[in-house]
């Protein structure tokens, strides 16, 4: 469909978009294809990979089931169209590798519902046969879609939270279970969060460990509030409550949302106190009995002050935009009410995790 340049250019945007996304540049690779998602004239094949980096999971497995389930695709309806001359033997090719691709993905999607490596080997075996068949027909562009959809699919899967995040914690089988919930639930989000990337690997494996208490210092918008919700992750499962302490107003009704989205479905209650010191009316109910409590240094300090009591089951601290400590009068008060947090009697059964930009 379309002229011969729209098509190469569709085939060379999704080769670009899987290049970056291959060699660790995955934003650059979601933004190749943002500007024309819809308007691009893809092939099938290679709308399947570019809804792949792009994951949208949902869209692919629509994509998935139309094709794999059209009857003029069928091993059957290809033979009998090939016996009454009504395809060539190209376009069969094309129809059949294509195939194959879907299947491949298809397998792969199951195991990233259900965390079965078995089905990725599965799928890996039907995109080897998809590929020397593209190889003998010599179909270039479907042999590089194929190549190129089976090393995505092995990279991504290296990185997935099922491989890098590990089925064992400190909470024994409440974390087993509640780990599956969490990755299932980053699964079913419209743009599924499936990996690790590159800059929270090494802070994922250090987050099950409860005695670890970390400084972990990343640009914004490289994966922080991530590893803070793996932390989060291994306290709820010990049945203790994380406390989130944001220096800025805004930022705490951003972190409550973004905390409220991954852990609400999970059934984890989430509250944030923000606004003038002081304890309104509800504040010192939320700050005492919710699962995940986002609040301002002002709004803590008061209530420490109060009643010291009241985080004696707090399991974690993470301390947000650990890099706002300094000579200004509020920078002042959140150091304060770091050494505050650190200096109590229980501060060394309590981690403190800080997040730095």
């Amino acid at each position: 469909n379309g002229s011969p340049e729209d098509v190469s250019r569709g085939f060379h945007r999704v080769l670009a978009a899987a290049a970056y996304h291959l060699a660790g540049y995955s934003a650059i690779a979601y933004s190749v294809f943002a500007a024309a998602r819809e308007a691009e004239n893809f092939a099938p094949a290679e709308r399947g990979l570019a809804l792949l980096i792009l994951r949208d999971l949902p869209q692919l497995r629509a994509r998935l089931s139309e094709w794999l389930l059209a009857p003029e695709n069928s091993d059957a309806e290809i033979r009998l169209a090939l016996a009454n001359g009504e395809l060539d033997g190209d376009d069969a090719i094309a129809q059949i590798v294509t195939s194959g691709l879907f299947r491949g993905l298809a397998y792969f999607d199951l195991a990233l519902q259900t965390g079965d490596g078995g089905l990725v080997e599965r799928a890996d075996r039907i995109l080897e046969a998809a590929l020397r068949l593209a190889s003998d027909a010599a179909s270039v562009p479907l042999w590089w879609i194929v190549r190129l959809a089976r090393s995505t699919l092995g990279d991504l899967w290296g990185q997935s939270l099922h491989v890098r995040l590990s089925p064992e914690g400190p909470g024994g089988q409440a974390y087993a279970d509640l780990r599956k919930l969490f990755i299932g639930g980053l699964y079913a989000r419209k743009s599924s969060e499936i990996e690790l990337w590159p800059s929270q690997v090494q802070a994922a494996v250090r987050a099950l460990d409860e005695a670890d208490d970390l400084v972990t210092a990343m640009p914004t918008s490289a994966g922080k509030t991530r590893v803070a919700e793996l932390c989060a992750l291994v306290t709820l499962s010990n049945a203790r409550r994380v406390l989130i302490v944001t220096p800025l107003r805004a930022l705490s009704a951003q972190t409550e949302r973004s905390f409220r989205r991954t852990f609400a479905p999970l059934g984890f209650s989430v509250s944030s106190l923000y606004g003038a010191s002081g304890m309104a009316a509800g504040d010192a109910d939320a700050l005492r009995t919710r699962h995940i409590v986002i609040a301002t240094p002002e709004k803590l300090d008061f209530a420490l002050r109060s009643d010291p009591t009241i985080i004696d089951d707090v399991g974690l601290v993470v301390l947000d935009e650990g890099h706002l400590i300094g000579p200004s009068e509020r920078e002042l008060r959140y150091e304060i009410l770091v050494q505050r947090l650190l200096r109590r009697a229980d501060a060394g059964a309590r981690r403190i995790v800080c997040l730095s930009a």
